[in-house]
């Protein structure tokens, strides 16, 4: 194989491995902003059984 030949492969190597790199940190981002929304997700719905208990106990005072 010729020396320029070489050179373009190896490149092409190099960029591979930098943009393999690139990805595997957006996938790292990724699940790190899954994670924030299954918690703010889990946060919300806490929020909506809080009020329907609170609905709940309102709505047994007015009619006791």
């Amino acid at each position: 194989m010729n020396p320029e030949t070489k050179k373009i492969l190896k490149r092409a190597v190099d960029d591979s491995q930098v943009e393999k790199k690139r990805i595997q940190q957006e996938i790292v981002t990724v699940t790190k902003d899954i994670g924030r929304s299954e918690a703010k997700k889990k946060e919300l719905e806490n929020q909506l059984a809080l009020i329907d208990v609170q609905t709940v106990n309102i709505n047994k005072d007015m009619d006791g």
